[in-house]
């Protein structure tokens, strides 16, 4: 009896020691070969050795941007010059405190800590993404200004383009502003950005899910008309009527390069001063309003309405207080 209460326990010892491990491993998802030069590069980091980090990693090194940005490429000699801009010290206290190696869910990325993420390639590691501490903010509104001024006036009183796509017969693009909620604006080929779109719907329903951030958009016209933008099953946009159903549908593709790309180098050479300063007018030669600042003073403008209508009736309560106080007198 002794005996097979040994054996139970030992059974339940090993269990206990070695299922952990087997589970560890799997979910670490790297090889110990890997492992180890991802330890040295950890090292490296740590202790500010730039050359040896530099050694271990693949060029140019992305750094992620916000959309309408591309990431920016640093080479071996960028990458040299920003290291401590690249990881200030409160990157490797987060370094120092999360010491896990490997795969989380399924994505067959690797996890080195601090919020950086990459793969194998070549026998070195590649950063796919690291939440990086730069401010590119300057940079960003000088690309949303660059965008605004290829489209029509209409449209540039947006606060964050989300994306521009099209089919073989339309042109999309969403954008988001606090005043209406996210915006699709449809142009019928070969109708130009500069053009006024054929279809403009406010408040839709703009969605994106998972790590890989699926989209899903929808936007309902007052006639009943849904137009939908998703990604779920691959780059698709319908449009559909109420009593017919899906009435168009087609697979769409990216299309920023509608757009004059934003250069790091032209920023640099100050180059986007006079966009960013046309950003800031209030109106266009035909009176619409051109920026959502908030401040605008133009006719096209519904908050100048307001202001207009709200002033105008102060006067005449103003007047007619005066009046009645004039008719009292007499």
């Amino acid at each position: 009896m002794i005996r097979k209460g040994n054996i139970i326990l030992k059974a339940l010892l090993l269990v206990m020691f070695v299922l952990p491990t087997l589970c560890f491993a799997q979910d670490e998802g790297v090889t110990p070969k890997q492992r180890a030069f991802l330890v040295e590069l950890r090292q490296c980091l740590l202790t500010g050795d730039k050359e040896g980090a530099a050694d271990h990693l693949c060029f140019p090194v992305p750094l992620y941007r916000e959309y309408p940005l591309t990431d920016y490429l640093l080479d071996r000699e960028a990458f040299l010059n920003q290291y401590d801009q690249l990881f200030p010290e409160n990157y490797i206290q987060s370094l120092r405190e999360d010491s896990f190696i490997g795969t989380i869910g399924w994505r067959p990325v690797i996890y080195l800590g601090g919020e950086m993420y990459g793969e194998f390639e070549n026998g070195h590691y590649k950063i796919e993404y690291y939440h990086h501490p730069y401010d590119y903010s300057k940079e960003w509104a000088a690309a949303v200004a660059l965008r605004k001024s290829q489209l029509h006036p209409s449209l540039r009183d947006f606060e964050r383009p989300e994306m521009i796509a099209q089919t073989n017969e339309y042109i999309l693009m969403v954008d988001y502003a606090e005043m209406y909620g996210y915006r699709l604006a449809v142009w019928e080929k070969p109708a130009s950005l500069m053009d006024k779109p054929q279809t403009v719907v406010l408040n839709g329903i703009y969605e994106l899910e998972g790590t890989l951030h699926n989209l899903h958009a929808t936007f309902t016209v007052e006639d009943g008309r849904r137009f939908d933008v998703t990604t779920f099953d691959g780059p698709e946009f319908y449009i559909a009527e109420p009593s017919v159903g899906p009435v168009y549908f087609a697979s769409y593709e990216s299309a920023d390069d509608l757009f004059t790309p934003f250069s790091d180098e032209a920023f640099a050479a100050g180059e986007y001063e006079a966009v960013l300063a046309a950003a800031d007018v209030c109106c266009a030669e035909d009176g619409t309003c051109v920026s959502g600042a908030g401040s605008c003073c133009c006719a096209g403008c519904s908050v100048c309405h307001t202001l207009a209508i709200v002033g105008a009736v102060v006067l005449v309560l103003l007047a007619g207080i005066f009046c009645f106080r004039r008719c009292r007198k007499k």
